[in-house]
């Protein structure tokens, strides 16, 4: 995905505003997020959250792989081994 691109095939996020709105209805507690690979930069995630209405957040899958070593890293630097 790339945000400076536009869609082609026509979708401008509304199947995903009903998506999110019926998700929502159901129940409180969910949260609806976008992830991916195509979302790889900040714009790319802004663009979803733009085109893409009911949102509540974005999941990095890389982000969550790198918890563990930050707080190793947090540890060194703090000096507790």
């Amino acid at each position: 995905m790339d945000a400076d691109k536009h869609r082609s095939d026509g979708e401008d996020g509304s199947a995903n505003a009903r998506f999110s709105t019926k998700t929502h209805s159901l129940s409180s507690d969910v949260l609806v997020l976008c992830h991916g690979g195509p979302i790889a930069k900040p714009k790319d995630a802004q663009y979803m959250f733009e085109y893409c209405r009911g949102l509540d957040g974005f999941y990095g899958a890389s982000s969550m792989e790198r918890l563990a070593e930050m707080k190793k890293f947090t540890q060194l630097k703090l000096g507790k081994n």
